[in-house]
């Protein structure tokens, strides 16, 4: 089905006809369009710095612009939610990685595009995206930042990754790890113990709310993360989907999540 690709070290592959991607500024601009065709405000330059907590129930949020008086609010900031919490006295569990991809430009032979793939034996993976590139990506390029360097890590693209990604995609495949660079960026991954979100209440703050941990799979689950916790907020409890798995005390009571269809492999962060 896919000729280009090298299958000659592999056991065994799985594939998955109903699966797909989405680009994520598209995908973005239209939810955050819906969302103020519905009434919600988006604040952009805005930095929350603080919760305003008093009595153990949550009252606001402080930040570059003013306080904001709120009874209710859901803290999905990503890594940055780590210490919005410690400042409310509670450590969370959850660290930054960098992690960077890079894109380059198909060769004729794939102008119309190519799979999507998730490769555990290379440690790689890469799908076509738009303008005739494709981005590809390594687990092996991963490395954990302390929080004191979120604000300041490089965002582009660096050569010594780059080399990395190339290695791996290699092993797969060799037309795209020899394709010319279009260019590449880094971002953050806020990543748990069992690399799953925590979807539940903030342990201690009454009306406070999170949704992290996603550990780089939080866009595609999005919309239904946005339903679920709608609902544990406005009823108590989750219907969409039974979140309980997902809770914050999951670790503590040694319970960490793992689906019953994992691709169980694992490559190591560098």
């Amino acid at each position: 089905m896919q000729p280009f690709v090298v299958t000659s070290d592999l056991g065994a592959a799985a594939i998955e006809p109903d699966s797909g991607y989405a680009d994520p500024v598209l995908t973005t601009q239209s939810l955050a369009k819906r969302a103020r065709e519905l009434g919600a405000p988006i604040c952009e330059g805005m930095r929350v710095t603080a919760l305003r907590v008093e009595a153990g129930r949550v009252r606001g949020l402080q930040t570059t612009a003013g306080d904001i008086a709120a009874d209710r609010i859901v803290l999905a900031a990503g890594p940055w939610t780590v210490g919005l919490l410690r400042q409310a006295g509670i450590e969370l569990n959850v660290w930054p990685v960098r992690a960077e991809i890079a894109f380059v430009r198909r060769p004729p032979n794939l102008a119309d595009g190519h799979f999507v793939y998730l490769d555990h034996k290379s440690g790689s993976y890469f799908r076509p995206t738009r303008e005739g590139l494709s981005l590809l990506g390594t687990g092996t390029a991963r490395r954990p930042l302390d929080y004191s360097q979120m604000d300041s890590y490089d965002e582009g693209s660096t050569e010594r990754i780059v080399t990395v990604i190339r290695e791996r995609i290699r092993e797969r495949a060799p037309a795209l790890a020899d394709a010319p660079l279009a260019r590449g960026h880094a971002g953050l991954y806020d990543m748990s113990p069992d690399e799953k979100a925590i979807l539940d209440r903030v342990p201690g703050v009454d009306g406070a709310y999170m949704a992290v941990g996603f550990s780089g799979t939080g866009f595609k689950t999005a919309p239904a993360v946005g339903a679920c916790m709608t609902e544990l907020i406005r009823e108590g409890r989750a219907r969409t989907v039974d979140i309980t798995p997902f809770r914050w005390s999951r670790f503590e009571e040694k319970a960490p999540l793992h689906g019953s269809a994992e691709y169980v492999e694992r490559y190591p962060m560098h």
